[in-house]
């Protein structure tokens, strides 16, 4: 993982800096907003805290959800009695 947000961050300063008129400003404002927000989303708790996010909107919505390992009904719920 970061080994690609390090070559992410190389070709986006490359892409930054060669437009004309920009300037190290918006370069040093770029990289610390995607600091802030790949750090919140990660003391969130990152894929799983957007996989609880979503499993509960579906629910919301009455989406019967399958989930790994049994316990949300089904075929195998039905033969255990």
């Amino acid at each position: 993982a970061w080994y690609t947000t390090s070559l992410a961050t190389l070709f986006l300063n490359k892409i930054i800096l060669s437009r004309k008129g920009s300037s190290v400003h918006v370069l040093g404002m770029c990289q610390m907003t995607t600091a802030a927000v790949i750090g919140g989303w990660s003391s969130f708790g990152g894929l799983d805290w957007l996989k609880r996010v979503v499993l509960s909107v579906l629910r919301c919505f009455g989406v019967r959800v399958a989930t790994v390992g049994g316990g949300s009904g089904g075929a195998e719920s039905e033969k255990r009695g």
